[in-house]
C-alpha cells in the first residue's frame, strides 16, 4: 500500500494500544462513518439531482456498516478525503481538490478509477470561470486569467504528483523500486475468493487473463462514451472538442460560466455510495 496508508494506520495502532483495543478501533472507525455520510449528504445536496428521501437510506446498508465498524477496511480513510475532494469540485476550488485526491491515492490506489473524472472536472474549472465573479475578483487574478486552462490543470497535476513524492518521500529514498513497484502495483492479478460482483463467473474464468482483458477493454470503451455523449461541460455547449478549444485558449469566450455543483455529479465514480 501507499505511504498514506502506513502513516494513517500506524496512528490507529499508537491510539489502539498496539492494534489490541479492537473497541476503540470501532469507535474512531464509526466516527469515520458519520463524518463520511455527512459529506457525501452535502455532495448530495450540492448536485440537487437526490431528493431528500433518499438521504436516510445512506445509513441502512449492511455493508457499509461492516466495512467500517467491522472490518475496519482502508477503503474509509481512502474515501473520506476523495468525497471531500469531491465537494471541493462543486465548489470551484481546483487546488484543494488536487490535494485531497492526491491524499486518497496516497491511501489506496483504487483511487485511481476516479482520475478520468477527476481530471475532467479539474480542467473545466481552470478553464471556465464560475458564475458570479466579481470586478475584485477578476483584479486579484489577474495573472492568472491569461494561463490557459490546460496550463493551470497541469500544474495541479504537477502538485499531486508532487504531494505523492512527498508522503513516500522515507520509502522512495531507501527503496525507491520496491516501494512504486508495491504501492502502486498496476499489473497486480485479483484474488476470485475477494470478489463479489463477478463471483458468478467462476474462478477459471475470473482468474484468466481473457477476462480481464476484456473487463479492462470494457471499462475504457465506457469512459470514451460518456467522453463524447456528456463529459463537455455546459459552457462547451456538449462538444468534447470545443471544450478542449477553450481549455487551450488564453480567453475562453466571456459568456462562458461553469456550475460546478451541477456539473460534475455525472463525473465521478461513488464507491459504495
Amino acid at each position: 500500500y501507499p505511504a498514506g496508508f502506513l502513516y494513517a494506520f500506524a496512528g490507529l495502532q499508537a491510539l489502539t494500544d498496539g492494534g489490541r483495543d479492537i473497541r476503540t478501533a470501532q469507535w474512531i472507525f464509526a466516527a469515520l462513518e458519520v463524518v463520511t455520510v455527512a459529506v457525501i449528504v452535502a455532495v448530495y445536496r450540492k448536485s440537487a439531482k437526490v431528493p431528500w428521501y433518499v438521504m436516510p437510506l445512506l445509513l441502512l446498508s449492511k455493508r457499509i456498516h461492516s466495512i467500517f465498524v467491522l472490518r475496519l477496511f482502508n477503503d474509509p480513510v481512502a474515501m473520506l478525503p476523495m468525497y471531500l475532494c469531491v465537494l471541493a469540485l462543486s465548489r470551484g476550488r481546483a487546488f484543494l481538490a488536487a490535494t485531497l485526491f492526491s491524499l486518497a491515492l496516497s491511501v489506496k490506489m483504487n483511487v485511481l478509477l476516479f482520475a478520468p473524472g477527476f481530471a475532467v472536472a479539474v480542467l473545466a474549472v481552470c478553464t471556465y470561470p464560475a458564475p458570479g465573479t466579481t470586478a475584485t475578483t477578476t483584479n486579484s487574478r489577474r495573472r492568472t486569467a491569461q494561463v490557459p486552462g490546460l496550463a493551470r490543470a497541469a500544474l495541479l497535476a504537477a502538485w499531486t504528483l508532487l504531494l505523492q513524492v512527498a508522503l513516500g518521500a522515507p520509502f522512495l529514498a531507501s527503496h525507491p523500486r520496491e516501494y512504486l513497484g508495491r504501492a502502486f502495483e498496476l499489473g497486480r492479478a485479483f484474488l476470485w475468493e475477494w470478489t463479489v460482483n463477478w463471483r458468478f463467473a467462476g474462478q477459471a474464468a475470473f482468474e484468466s487473463g481473457a477476462f480481464s482483458t476484456a473487463l479492462l477493454s470494457a471499462h475504457v470503451a465506457v469512459l470514451a462514451a460518456f467522453a463524447a455523449a456528456s463529459w463537455a461541460p455546459a459552457p462547451a455547449r456538449g462538444s468534447l472538442l470545443r471544450f478542449l478549444r477553450d481549455a487551450v485558449s488564453r480567453k475562453p469566450p466571456p459568456e462562458a460560466r461553469l456550475e460546478p455543483d451541477c456539473e460534475f455529479s455525472d463525473l465521478l465514480f461513488v464507491w459504495e455510495y
